[in-house]
């Protein structure tokens, strides 16, 4: 049960770091702190699905596991947006790209009670927002110092759907020590610790 932990963690303190007394000298406009704020609500609820999910793992149970991911990289998309591209415009994306997300996962499970598991969709609401993350990266100036906090966090992300994707060969080569499953919650939580590490070292440009 360790895993969920480490996300119940990282989002008590995203939440904490973005909603504190000295929070406004993070942002240059206060509108900007409601993507990451669902991004760590998100967080916390990755750990409480995580650990939902763990009590009895089955497809049905993996549905509280999986439907915050979408709002997760949703709302770190929407973020991203609003400070490099459009505030406002990133602002109005956030609650239906979330809704979006959520739908693509909730269409998993149908197909998945159907007996047709169908992942094309809900990869797609991973995948699609951190490759535009990454585009948004290289093309437009961020108005904040510390860039390359993203890029660890994007890093680890990676890192993430490789032990992912390596679960059960990961799991014979530690001789069953660890699967690649519990190494890709650490890693995602530290993709997302180091987006408060990004938050509360990066300086306004000017």
């Amino acid at each position: 049960m360790l895993p969920p932990i480490f996300f119940i963690v990282v989002g008590c303190l995203g939440l904490y770091t973005i909603f504190n007394k000295r929070a406004d000298k993070y942002f240059i406009t206060s509108q900007e702190r409601w993507p990451y704020g669902v991004l760590f609500i998100g967080t916390l609820l990755i750990g409480a699905g995580s650990a939902y999910y763990h009590l009895n793992p089955n497809n049905a149970m993996l549905l509280w596991d999986r439907l915050p991911i979408g709002m997760i990289t949703r709302a770190y998309f929407s973020a991203i947006f609003m400070e490099q591209v459009n505030c406002r415009i990133g602002l109005l994306l956030l609650g239906p790209l979330v809704v979006l997300g959520l739908l693509a996962t909730i269409q998993w499970k149908i197909s998945e009670s159907l007996e047709h598991g169908d992942l094309r969709l809900y990869v797609w609401a991973q995948f699609y927002p951190i490759s535009m993350m990454i585009i948004i990266l290289l093309l437009f100036p961020s108005p904040y110092s510390g860039i390359y906090y993203l890029i660890e966090s994007l890093g680890w992300y990676g890192i993430a759907k490789i032990a992912e994707f390596f679960d059960y060969g990961i799991y014979q080569l530690t001789g069953h020590l660890v699967s690649g499953h519990t190494l890709k919650h650490l890693a995602a939580a530290l993709a997302l610790y180091a987006v408060i590490r990004y938050l509360t070292h990066r300086k306004i440009k000017h």
